[in-house]
């Protein structure tokens, strides 16, 4: 049991993050390798919000979510946009990878030069918690409720909402969207903003387990991928669903052969769905 409850809760956020990750692939078609910095942003943002600031820890990721969002609404704005002019969806897929990669670089360096390579952690204010007789942190029921609570809300957002059916039109016709006057350059910066949004929270939520430092989004940035390409590029609901399975498979595997091998087992599995369903679990095709 106390497997299972470890499993799922560290599943919930690798599916809020690899959510966020999916959603910029599906609707800009933009393969993001500096996702995790912005998991590291938030991280940082949370702790000094925390320690600084003295806010709540709630308050702290919540200043956390809008931070990271408006440094993706500004990457985007100021990065993409100009990019991408002249271009349609699809045809600056290796433009966006060398940015990205780039903006990955210069985050880190950023953040070693200017905050140095101290870790940087908070107490978690929740004690342990006992479910069907398993004693577990209380830190890591909040983060997968917070997760799932953000996971509905995005859901929601693209289901319910005029801006989320925009996005979705977005993401199937570009050409046909902007035909029906949707502003495809909004789309995307929010879209963009959202999915940067998300990670900011993952990283602020983990503070007492994962602490803030220059390289904290690296591991994250791997999971996010591993999760998006096991369920499928593009695949909202299926990196939902690959993201619990990756935690529990993930969980399993330390538990049974060690540290370190549940990387080695992952990308075996991975490897495997690759060869078997090159689209992913949940992809209906390859894309890109």
């Amino acid at each position: 049991m106390q497997f299972v409850i470890t499993g799922i809760s560290r599943g919930g956020l690798y599916a809020l993050m690899a959510l966020g990750l999916t959603l910029i692939y599906g609707v800009m078609d933009v393969s993001n390798f500096a996702y995790g910095e912005f998991y590291m942003i938030g991280a940082y943002m949370g702790y000094f919000a925390v320690t600084d600031l003295g806010l709540h820890p709630l308050l702290g990721i919540v200043a956390a979510g809008i931070v990271s969002f408006l440094a993706g609404a500004l990457a985007e704005r100021g990065l993409f946009y100009p990019m991408r002019r002249g271009f349609v969806r699809g045809e600056w897929l290796m433009n966006t990878f060398v940015l990205t990669l780039g903006i990955r670089i210069v985050l880190q360096n950023a953040a070693q030069i200017i905050l140095g390579p101290k870790y940087r952690g908070i107490q978690s204010p929740l004690g342990n918690v006992r479910i069907l007789g398993v004693s577990i942190g209380g830190e890591r029921i909040f983060c997968f409720v917070l997760a799932l609570v953000a996971i509905g809300a995005v859901w929601l957002l693209l289901h319910r909402t005029e801006i989320g059916r925009a996005m979705r039109a977005v993401a199937q016709s570009e050409r046909g969207a902007m035909l029906v006057g949707i502003n495809r350059d909004n789309i995307y910066t929010l879209a963009f903003g959202i999915s940067t949004m998300m990670a900011g929270i993952a990283g602020a939520s983990l503070l007492s387990i994962n602490p803030a430092y220059p390289g904290a989004g690296i591991q994250p940035n791997t999971s996010s991928w591993f999760v998006m390409i096991l369920a499928g590029m593009g695949s909202v609901g299926g990196a939902v669903i690959s993201g619990l399975g990756l935690g529990l498979m993930e969980t399993f595997f330390y538990r049974s052969l060690g540290s370190g091998w549940q990387n080695v087992a992952t990308l075996c599995i991975l490897i495997l769905t690759l060869v078997v369903r090159p689209a992913g679990l949940f992809g209906s095709k390859v894309k890109g």
